[in-house]
């Protein structure tokens, strides 16, 4: 609800104050949960609460790749982005080379990163998102 607090001047009979105060006793507030001092704000627009491992779960793993590596990669790891031609090197994923890593080499790759052409994606992902990361480049590597 909007409240006025603007005196009106044209006719107003009285103080700024006074309106101010009848404008306020007139608005019903029994229906009203007062608000202490801890109250979250995520409470006040009843957001819930969420871990880490909950949030990258429930970003699916293609939406990872597009928001954080096609840009380099492209859609089909074949370094095709439009951030490639920037870069001094091949960003295609090695989907050959791929297929013969474990996933955990993969992961290790994408967290420390590859020189000064991929950044170290642990600096900005928790460790589940990179995990769902990881599954996502072996699928890659395995379509073709």
């Amino acid at each position: 609800m909007l409240i006025w607090t603007m005196p009106i001047l044209s006719g107003c009979q009285g103080n700024a104050q006074q309106v101010n105060e009848d404008i306020l006793m007139s608005v019903d507030t029994s229906n009203v949960e007062p608000i202490d001092e801890d109250t979250e704000i995520d409470e006040l627009f009843g957001i819930p609460e969420i871990s880490m491992a909950e949030l990258a779960e429930s970003m699916d793993a293609e939406t990872l790749y597009i928001n954080n590596c096609a840009k380099c990669h492209g859609l089909t790891g074949l370094g095709d982005g439009p951030s490639v031609g920037s870069l001094s090197t091949q960003s295609g994923l090695n989907l050959t080379i791929l297929q013969e890593m474990s996933d955990e080499e993969i992961k290790n790759i994408i967290s420390v990163g590859k020189g000064m052409e991929m950044p170290p994606w642990e600096l900005l992902l928790d460790d589940d998102q990179l995990q769902v990361l990881t599954e996502y480049v072996r699928t890659l590597a395995n379509s073709k």
